[in-house]
């Protein structure tokens, strides 16, 4: 899921969870299950 989620973006290399969570407001459900 999350390597799904990260290569439909780009570059993996430049994501943290953290940064996903805030980047990727709408995926909040995705945000919680990682928090």
């Amino acid at each position: 899921m999350i390597v799904s989620l990260l290569d439909e973006l780009g570059d993996l290399s430049m994501w943290s969870p953290t940064h996903m969570c805030k980047a990727i407001q709408f995926h909040s459900d995705f945000c919680r299950l990682n928090n």
